[in-house]
């Protein structure tokens, strides 16, 4: 099973590297071991060797002893056999134990270089040599003393000195023993430091070794990955979000690669929506711009209208008393009141175009003025996509602030970035409504504008009735002259019927200019709206173009 965590990965490695160091001192421990048995074998091998001379020195004593009993005790029969079957008895059993040992040192000699050049054996042999020579002259010297007639020194004088020479082979055999085991304790203890200090060596190495084994598989296994994750988490915190975030791996910084990996892709489907929603915000801008100056344009085309038609209506009430005092002077003159009924028709005919101009015009007034009703129905509308764009950058912005919490150090500048654009989607939002409240007062004004309008058109056709009725009753007047002072009556009443129509109409007129003008201040403050919320949108425009997607 792999490991996936980078815990596993180091203990695997930490793992290894013991198991290593363990070999090491294993070995190490092996072989001490192997150095302590051969020693325990040295130390046996020479202290059975060493025992034996030692017995064989004993017994070489007794010998001696057993002699000397022969020599003082000999006298005797009895004892003299007795002591003398004791001699024979200590030398045969020195013979057996010298053979026996100097077989022992034979394949000591076979197994260790050291008694390939020693003298032990030599010396051994030598004694064993000896010891049979002087076997024969103590049996020399025993046939002596019994001739002697037992006299102790007739048989001591043919054996004196004769012990010094073995005693000493002995000695001599038990030194070199000596040195030879010293010699090989020395050795082991040699052979010891060098396995220790191999040991302490390998040890040292091995941990160099695992050491530059786990600087290397650390590096490759964190460091690198690291430092590749760092480098791209650091284009993410500069708001670079086209490079992508390439490291893959099994263990925790894949995982946490993987998490980068996520918020990158978040990240660049919010900011996309944020850069296409900074686009349209700046459009509709530019739209409401251009919108609000064309509304302008018409509101100033209709106020001048206006002024024309109230500059009409003047001049037509002007004609309506020009009227009425025409019919009170053609009571005087009959053929006045021909002259005057023929002047009166043309005035009548002129004021007929003139009021049907009037009711053209209001007519286009009341047109222009429904069109910026529904221009600002349009602007509303604009609004409304303006107030759900900002909204919705709101919650962008909110979300890009969560996910750079989330992301800790590393998503704090994209946090500060975050706060800007909630910001600006809040004045947004504000203006926004600023421009909602002016449009409902424009949309307001335009209503009662079209009031007022359609007001106006049912009085113009109501002028236009009354200018149709003067002039059939000029005709008349044409017709028959005879009739002209009944007829002056009703023109007289006409005529000032007219001049009332024409008052109410110039006051409506003046209610229409007036309303005209608030619709020329309501359009220049959408037009300045309209400009912040372009210059709002081009700052929200460069916060994103920060941003690399």
């Amino acid at each position: 099973m792999p490991m996936k965590s980078i815990k596993g990965k180091l203990s695997l490695i930490l793992m290894t590297a013991m198991a290593v160091i363990l070999m090491v001192v294993l070995w190490g421990i092996t072989s001490l071991w192997g150095q302590i048995a051969s020693y325990q074998e040295l130390i046996s091998n020479e202290a059975k060797n060493q025992a034996a001379i030692l017995r064989i020195q004993a017994e070489f004593k007794t010998q001696v002893q057993e002699w000397k009993n022969v020599l003082l005790r000999g006298s005797d029969p009895n004892k003299l056999d007795k002591y003398w079957a004791g001699f024979q008895k200590q030398e045969a059993s020195i013979q057996k134990n010298i053979s026996t040992l100097s077989q022992s040192l034979s394949e000591r000699a076979q197994s260790s270089d050291q008694y390939k050049g020693s003298k032990v054996i030599s010396l051994v042999n030598s004694f064993a040599k000896v010891h049979k020579e002087m076997g024969i002259a103590y049996r020399k010297g025993f046939e002596d003393f019994k001739q002697a007639g037992f006299k102790s020194e007739v048989g001591d004088k043919a054996v004196s000195g004769i012990d010094r020479a073995p005693t000493k082979l002995l000695s001599e055999a038990s030194t070199e023993i000596d040195t030879l085991m010293q010699a090989g304790a020395a050795e082991s203890l040699t052979q010891s430091e060098t396995v220790i200090i191999s040991c302490i060596v390998l040890v040292g190495l091995g941990l160099i070794l695992s050491i530059g084994i786990f600087m290397v598989l650390t590096n490759r296994i964190i460091v690198r990955p690291v430092q590749t994750l760092t480098r791209d988490l650091s284009l993410l915190a500069q708001g670079d979000f086209s490079q992508p975030v390439t490291f893959t791996s099994s263990d925790d910084i894949g995982e946490l690669a993987n998490s980068a990996r996520s918020m990158q892709e978040n990240m660049v489907s919010v900011i996309s929506t944020l850069i296409g929603a900074a686009r349209q915000a700046a459009d509709a801008a530019q739209n409401l711009a251009k919108t609000s100056a064309s509304a302008r344009e018409n509101v100033n085309e209709q106020k001048n209208q206006t002024d024309q038609v109230a500059a009409a209506i003047n001049e037509m009430a002007t004609t309506v008393r020009d009227v009425s005092m025409n019919a009170q002077a053609a009571a005087d003159s009959a053929k006045e009141a021909d002259h005057q009924a023929k002047s009166g028709h043309s005035v009548v005919n002129s004021t007929i175009e003139t009021i049907e101009s009037l009711a053209s015009e209001v007519e286009r007034a009341s047109t222009v003025i429904e069109a910026l009703a529904v221009d600002s129905n349009s602007i509303g509308g604009i609004l409304d996509v303006i107030r759900g764009i900002a909204e919705q950058t709101n919650l962008l912005a909110l979300n890009a602030a969560i996910e750079a919490a989330r992301a800790g150090d590393q998503g704090r500048g994209f946090a500060v970035v975050a706060d800007e654009v909630r910001s600006l989607a809040q004045r947004t939002q504000e203006s926004t409504e600023e421009i909602q409240q002016m449009i409902e007062k424009l949309q307001s004004g335009a209503q009662d504008a079209v009031s007022v309008m359609d007001s106006g058109k049912s009085q113009v056709k109501l002028s236009v009735e009354k200018a149709a009725d003067t002039g059939e009753a000029l005709a008349n007047i044409e017709q028959a002259v005879s009739a002209i002072n009944d007829m002056n009556i009703q023109i007289a009443s006409a005529a000032e019927e007219q001049s009332a129509v024409a008052e109410e109409i110039n006051l409506n007129v003046t209610a229409i200019s007036h309303s005209t003008e608030v619709t020329v201040e309501n359009s220049e403050s959408i037009e300045s709206v309209s400009r912040e919320v372009a210059e709002l949108s081009s700052q929200f425009q460069s916060i994103t173009q920060r941003f690399k997607v």
